[in-house]
């Protein structure tokens, strides 16, 4: 794995708290040393700063206060040698939170094997090798704990003809209706999407919609002919004089049991937080159906993940009035 050592001078500059790097690790005296100037040191030379509990002040019980300062670091650090069973219980709370965590040992056969995978270093009890590389690893946490940060804060409420969709795509879906036209089987599906984190969201330019293999109700578009290129150009669905096209799928495995995967016409604008923005999406009745009700999720593209909302939408051609 590529860690980015570039320097945090941001957090140098800046005035405001240092990213918090919790220790976990023996409270012999022999630890002593690489405590204070193997770790402290390093998380000094990232621009953070690191404390373990014992040398905190608080009046809480031991455990709770641990329990505390890993749920509030952004980084936790965790000295395995000696296989401590507090250490390893410790580690355990941490990943069980989804926190960025960083395994120090001296000896390599003291990380449980199902742990080797994850971000450690072997330091042989050599305090200059420990500081300098742990300041890389830590430079590398603090900006994963960062993005983490934003995309668990990135939230968006999804509504379908009026009806609130579930942030999944598994377990029962919520069925919303729509009546397409009786010559050409168009029907709009109306979107909308609420902001619900504490930033503006940025724009969102892709947005999929996921469907089961030969479905009988599918994305479309308006089409027409540019005058001067003589192409089919995309109309939009208020133009006049158009045609409607299919949306052309492509094979995906990104969302199980969800085979085709159509890239949606549209885009949306910044959000502001807790605004709401609409689109709407063109659909059609295969030729020679007259209703159907096909599953799909919706996947909106945001700036730090994915966001699936599952539904089915059940549609009927009008009858000729």
């Amino acid at each position: 794995m590529t860690l980015d050592a570039t320097p945090p001078a941001e957090w140098a500059r800046s005035t405001g708290p240092k990213p918090f790097v919790f220790v976990i690790m023996p409270f012999a005296e022999s630890f002593d040393d690489i405590y204070e100037f193997g770790i402290v040191g390093a998380a000094e030379d990232a621009g953070a700063y690191a404390e373990r509990v014992d040398h905190q002040v608080f009046q809480e019980g031991i455990l709770d206060r641990t329990f505390n300062q890993i749920s509030k670091a952004d980084v936790i650090v965790a000295d395995m040698t000696g296989r401590s069973p507090n250490v390893f219980y410790e580690v355990g709370y941490a990943h069980a939170l989804n926190k960025v965590v960083i395994l120090l040992t001296q000896d390599a056969d003291d990380i449980p094997f199902d742990l080797r995978h994850q971000q450690h270093l072997i330091y042989a009890g050599k305090i200059g090798l420990l500081r300098n590389q742990l300041a890389e690893r830590i430079r590398w946490g603090i900006a994963l704990a960062n993005d983490r940060s934003h995309q668990d804060g990135e939230r968006f409420t999804v509504m379908a003809q009026g009806k609130q969709l579930p942030a999944s795509s598994r377990g029962r879906m919520p069925q919303v209706f729509g009546a397409a036209k009786r010559f050409d089987g168009a029907v709009q599906l109306r979107i909308a999407v609420q902001n619900q984190s504490f930033e503006t969201s940025p724009p969102l330019s892709h947005l999929y919609l996921f469907s089961a293999q030969n479905p009988a109700l599918v994305p479309a578009v308006w089409t027409e002919i540019d005058v001067e290129s003589g192409r089919e150009v995309t109309a939009g669905s208020s133009m006049r004089g158009g045609r409607l096209r299919s949306v052309r799928p492509v094979e995906s495995s990104a969302v199980e049991g969800y085979p085709l995967q159509y890239r949606l016409p549209l885009q949306i604008p910044p959000i502001p937080p807790q605004a709401v923005d609409e689109a709407s999406i063109i659909c059609q009745l295969a030729q020679g159906v007259d209703s159907a009700t096909e599953e799909f999720v919706l996947r909106i593209h945001g700036k730090y993940g994915v966001h699936d909302f599952g539904f089915a939408f059940d549609v009927t051609r009008r009858e000729p009035v």
